[in-house]
């Protein structure tokens, strides 16, 4: 049968290992929550840069569509280069590099946005697994405290140990079988060890 105080120990040890166990599991489930969130940046980041190249390449496509078709209707006619042909090109060039520069500023503001998400996942990673630790220490806290309160009543009077001599020897229910070295010892080997 368990004393009172075995059980406020064994009580308080459990809600110490119990605590240390769901900070373990609280921590496992932030870190699988931060990867989910890092995964799903990184296929974010890569979908931006896909479609970013797909609407360049679709706007150079139409560029280039467009300069053949008004190279084919110029050349029928006889004319291989005119003045206005060639303002026409580099006003459409011109619409290009805008619409191109529009795609990239789109592209880069993404990116950013991704990279704050990123970093906001790295922040809530930080905060749970704090939070995690706390959670414990409290708890750590709760069990030390049982066990301190236990402690504070119990009196090691069956042990037959006690604490005697001012040199801190320990006597052991016998008393007077042990002695702590002390001047009665000295004396009785001050003549030295022989062979």
């Amino acid at each position: 049968m368990c004393d009172a105080v075995t059980i406020a120990i064994v009580s308080g040890a459990a809600t110490m290992f119990q605590a240390k166990q769901a900070q373990k599991s609280a921590d496992a489930i932030a870190q699988a929550s931060f990867d989910a969130d890092m995964q799903q940046i990184k296929d974010n980041r890569r979908d931006v840069a896909l479609e970013a190249a797909q609407k360049g390449n679709s706007l150079a496509q139409i560029f280039q569509e467009k300069q053949a078709s008004n190279r084919a209707l110029l050349q029928g006619s006889g004319i291989a280069s005119s003045m206005s042909l060639n303002a026409a090109y580099q006003d459409a060039l011109r619409i290009q590099k805008q619409d191109l520069n529009a795609i990239a500023l789109d592209e880069g503001r993404k990116y950013s946005e991704l990279a704050y998400k990123g970093q906001d996942s790295r922040l809530q990673l930080a905060a749970k697994k704090a939070a995690n630790k706390s959670a414990r220490d409290s708890a750590y806290i709760k069990g030390a405290t049982g066990i301190a309160k236990a402690y504070e009543g119990y009196k090691p009077e069956s042990s037959g140990l006690s604490i005697e001599g001012g040199k801190g020897a320990i006597m052991g229910g016998t008393k007077g079988k042990y002695q702590p070295l002390g001047a009665s010892s000295k004396a009785k080997y001050q003549g030295g060890f022989t062979r």
